[in-house]
């Protein structure tokens, strides 16, 4: 019971901490493609509507990876992992339950258009796939401190300018041509090209930006199915979290536990892109058609589906040595 309080509160700790850093950092992200300069507003009053926005897949991304951290927190653990995995289960379901309910807000708006730039502003950013303009200050047709970058030719065939960055201390703007001119050297950027719009500051590397893609694509039809039949909801949470509970066997599947949470954290990472999959309806209805379950709610075929996985876990779990042995094993006794 103590093991299994111990593992409970990890849990729940280290839930609470990754949630709020996953939802502090995607807010951040749109913050930074979504701030106009020129709204009336503070700089920060539109972060935490933004937070919002992604709580949803920052609750499940977070339970998902708090269960797993509470697994490897098991393994430096004494006492019955049964009871453990049994308090961890529960935990993770309400977890998943609370990430299913959860509202997420939409911009309302927010989700600007790109909108060619018709007069340079000083202190923003100016873009197009072959030039980027930043303008320190401006006086009337007058411009100061101005970054350009202009792409190589093998990038964009641009054959005016040079490629790369320059920085000019003074040009001047056409309100006529709606064009910049530079003097040295001589060359004109007409705006007209260019885009204002938003651009991201924070750019997420793939692999977690993935996995946010594929946690968005599960949490929406899971969302989706809570909403529609409650209970076949409750019973594919439930399933989902058996599943990732019985990653226990992944964790202690060999000797050396740095392989082990290499698999782990690979299994999840397939678990997270296959589970789309296993709630999508056009899938569902033709296993369906395969299977001889004609006769069975389409609502309850992804908990089916879920909980058979969990199952052969679970029973890979109780034949494969005990725990004790696995311990004794990698400590060489």
């Amino acid at each position: 019971m103590k093991t299994g309080l111990a593992v409970a509160l990890y849990y729940l700790g280290a839930f609470l901490a990754l949630v709020l850093l996953i939802s502090g950092v995607h807010g951040m992200a749109l913050w930074s493609r979504f701030y106009d300069q020129a709204a009336a507003a503070p700089p920060f009053a539109d972060l935490l509507p933004l937070i919002m926005r992604g709580i949803r897949p920052a609750l499940v991304l977070g339970a998902v990876a708090a269960a797993l951290l509470s697994l490897f927190r098991l393994l430096r653990l004494g006492g019955s992992p049964p009871v453990a995995l049994s308090f961890l289960w529960v935990l993770l379901a309400a977890s998943l339950l609370v990430a299913v309910a959860a509202v997420e807000l939409p911009l309302q708006g927010r989700e600007p258009a790109v909108q060619p730039a018709r007069a340079p502003a000083a202190g923003v950013l100016l873009r197009s796939p072959q030039v980027a303009l930043y303008v320190g200050r401006r006086e009337g047709t007058q411009l100061r401190d101005v970054l350009l970058w202009r792409a190589s030719a093998a990038q964009a065939g641009n054959r005016n300018g040079a490629a790369g960055f320059s920085v000019h201390p003074r040009a001047s703007y056409d309100p006529v041509k709606e064009a910049i001119q530079f003097s040295t050297p001589a060359e004109t950027v007409t705006l007209s090209k260019l885009q204002g719009g938003p651009w991201n500051i924070v750019e997420p590397p793939p692999l977690v930006s993935g996995m946010l893609n594929d946690v968005r694509r599960t949490a929406v039809p899971l969302a989706g199915l809570a909403r529609a039949d409650r209970l076949a909801g409750v019973f594919t949470v439930a399933a989902l979290a058996l599943i990732i509970v019985m990653s226990w066997v992944i964790v202690r599947l060999t000797r050396w536990p740095l392989f082990n949470a290499i698999l782990a954290i690979g299994w999840l990472r397939l678990l997270l892109y296959l589970l789309p999959l296993a709630l999508d309806q056009t899938m569902l209805q033709a296993l369906g058609r395969l299977l001889p379950l004609a006769d069975f709610p389409l609502s309850y075929l992804s908990a089916l589906l879920l909980a058979a996985v969990g199952l052969l876990l679970l029973v890979i779990n109780v034949v494969m040595p005990s725990f004790s042995h696995w311990k004794r094993e990698v400590n060489g006794g």
